[in-house]
């Protein structure tokens, strides 16, 4: 796995893995959002 990658696996999952949403689903989902989020730090959403 590379640096980039791990890091941002391991940020997403600081900031988003104890939300708690009402469904373990729901929150998983989240912290891959953030780790696809975090891959693209320079691009924009739109």
């Amino acid at each position: 796995m590379n640096s980039t990658l791990s890091d941002s696996s391991l940020w997403s999952e600081a900031v988003f893995g104890g939300i708690e949403l009402g469904d373990k689903r729901l929150t998983k989902r989240l912290v891959q959002l953030g780790k696809q989020l975090s891959n693209c730090s320079g691009s924009s959403l739109s």
